[in-house]
């Protein structure tokens, strides 16, 4: 079985295909698919009936020829089609409906005989019952001529009634429907657009032209776009590089740590285009700084200029010689003659320019600054002077590193009062911050942490402090108040501080923030106690000592006797005073102790409310 005409369904891109058997399928070029039942999208279409219902001529002319020479079957024939047709509207395809109804006999005449029949759909869907005549093969190739010959006439009428320029446009919004891959040929890319109906509109070697030309100012215009967006991303990039601030002496590392994440960093895809594009910005750079340096030459040394002009008018006078003689001389002595604030000038650039390091002593700092083109003009200056301005100048560096180093730590969220350098090492140890302040040494940064930690520590202390001295319910009263509410006037206390930022700044070291509480709870305590004990500690210590005075006159006598009486006074007197000095010492005792228990009643006061806050 063979299929022997193709008829394209316009607006679909489906196809209509008869075989040699006079059978009907549908075919679709795009997927590549073949089916025996009509596609949902030709039904209830007045036109695919129409083909349906009249075969070719090339179909009617074999089942013509085949009906003659084997008129003793058509009777089993018609059988057979009824039975296909019944099967068909069960919904059965028909090869399985031929296979049931079949009797042996019919079985082996058509095998003999080599017959089918065909049957026709409805628009409905359900297949119409028509008698098929007998077909027989033909020559296809015969049959293809005729119906290209035919679709081309039709065709080549429609062409003459539109203009060709039309009829390009409307090709080329078909090759721009189609999506045409720009990139392929003509022949892979035709399964695209060949059963469209404006393929037609232009003959074979219009197409091909056109189809060229399409493609071509294609790819001209994806490149010209890719080029826009490469040049676009390029500015951005330049952009970027200007914005940064970079100096002749940074690199690529610093850069891209720095500005990995901006977006116009991002645009350019490779790094390799990044790395020459900031090559090239460090060059311009470089060649930017020696034209500033050429300047500053040229302003200190203005003699030259003029005696390069007076050699150019006397070369061949008698005394050129001896004016040459004097410029060479005058050019060897210009550092000695310049004068010393612009050559102390041209030292502090040499030194900004070499000396970016802190770990490096005068003698290395100096067989570095000899190199420079400019050192001659500084060699002369004082060296006691010029190893000043480069201690200070390493003081600088020192100071401002030191300064970043501090803002990397007041950054770092993980910082507390209580960190440890080893716990915050391995949080910051990429910064650039640390990596430039630590140097050769990483002592240097554990020092000025700890130094760091510990002025932090001094003012949230002192912030804390000033903090208690605010607060209303602490005087000298709070320690019996807290007796006697059995510490609920501490927890009190510790409510109305909790929100403050004072008070928590001080979580981390909430051991500490407890005894300062307590102490100044104390503090006050005692300075209330002070107060009120001493008009009475005045006023007694006065009666004790005129009270001396008085019985030392009356025991006193011109011959300075003693009475029995009196000593013996004296004596229960002073066995009078040792009891209370005892009770003194014993009230002393149980004070202290009464303080200990607050502390230690207090701390778990305090402790249970910091739980209870923090759940």
């Amino acid at each position: 079985m063979k299929p022997v005409s193709t008829t394209a369904i316009i607006g679909t891109p489906w196809c209509v295909v008869w075989t040699d058997k006079g059978r009907v399928f549908y075919f679709n070029p795009s997927t590549k698919t073949s089916v025996w039942e009509r596609p949902i999208e030709l039904r209830s279409r007045e036109d695919v009936d129409k083909l349906i219902s009249e075969p070719p001529a090339v179909v009617t002319g074999q089942q013509q020829q085949k009906a003659t020479s084997s008129p003793a079957s058509s009777n089993t024939a018609v059988d057979d089609l009824n039975s296909r047709s019944s099967a068909s509207n069960m919904g059965q395809s028909p090869d399985v409906a031929s296979n049931v109804s079949r009797s042996p006999q019919v079985g082996s005449a058509e095998k003999k005989m080599k017959l089918d029949i065909n049957i026709t759909a409805a628009s409905s869907g359900s297949a119409s019952n028509q008698t098929a005549p007998l077909t027989t093969k033909t020559a296809p190739k015969t049959m293809k001529k005729e119906v290209t010959s035919e679709i081309e006439r039709e065709a080549a009428k429609k062409r003459e009634t539109i203009p060709i320029e039309e009829r390009i446009e409307t090709f080329r919004q078909m090759l721009e429907e189609k999506e045409v891959n720009p990139a392929s040929t003509f022949s892979r890319e035709l399964g695209k657009i060949v059963f469209d109906p404006r393929y037609l509109l232009l003959t074979s070697n219009e197409r091909r032209e056109t189809f060229e030309k399409y493609c071509q100012e294609k790819v001209e215009l994806e490149q010209k776009k890719r080029r826009e967006k490469i040049k676009a991303v390029t500015n951005d990039f330049k952009q970027l590089l200007a914005e940064a601030k970079l100096t002749s002496r940074s690199t690529f590392e610093e850069f891209h740590e720095k500005y990995s994440k901006d977006a116009r960093y991002k645009a350019l895809e490779k790094t390799k285009d990044r790395e020459i594009l900031f090559d090239d910005h460090l060059a311009y750079l470089r060649r930017k700084e020696r034209e500033e340096r050429s300047q500053i030459e040229q302003q200190l040394m203005p003699s030259s200029s003029s005696a390069s002009t007076l050699h150019s008018h006397h070369n061949h006078s008698h005394h050129s010689r001896h004016h040459e003689r004097r410029s060479h001389s005058r050019h060897r002595s210009s550092s000695r003659s310049m004068p010393k604030d612009d050559a102390e000038s041209i030292y502090t650039n040499i030194l900004v320019e070499l000396i970016a390091e802190t770990d490096i002593d005068w003698h290395d700092a100096k067989r570095i600054m000899r190199k420079h083109p400019h050192w001659p003009y500084v060699d002369r200056l004082p060296r006691d002077w010029m190893e000043m301005i480069f201690e200070q100048h390493l003081d600088k560096i020192y100071l401002r590193r030191k300064e970043k180093f501090q803002q990397l730590l007041g950054e770092t969220k993980e910082v507390t009062l209580a960190s440890e350098w080893r716990d915050i090492r391995r949080i910051i140890r990429e910064d650039p911050r640390y990596i430039k302040f630590a140097g050769n040494s990483d002592r240097r940064c554990e020092r000025e942490f700890r130094e760091f930690i510990k002025k932090r520590r001094a003012i949230c202390i002192e912030n804390f402090k000033q903090l208690l001295r605010e607060t209303r319910l602490i005087d000298g009263d709070t320690r019996r108040k807290i007796e006697e509410s059995e510490h609920q006037h501490l927890i009190d206390i510790i409510g109305s501080l909790r929100d403050d930022k004072r008070y928590i700044e001080l979580e981390s070291i909430s051991d500490a923030r407890r005894k300062i509480l307590l102490s100044y709870i104390e503090e006050l305590a005692d300075a209330a106690r002070s107060k009120t004990s001493s008009p009475n500690t005045l006023s007694s210590k006065t009666a004790a000592d005129s009270g001396c005075q008085v019985d030392g006159q009356a025991q006193s006598t011109p011959s300075c006797n003693i009475d029995a009486s009196n000593s013996s006074h004296t004596l229960q007197a002073d066995a009078n005073d040792n009891p209370s000095e005892n009770n003194e010492s014993n009230n002393m005792k149980i004070e202290q102790s009464n303080t200990n228990d607050l502390d230690g009643d207090a701390n778990q006061s305090i402790g249970a409310l910091e739980e209870t806050a923090d759940g």
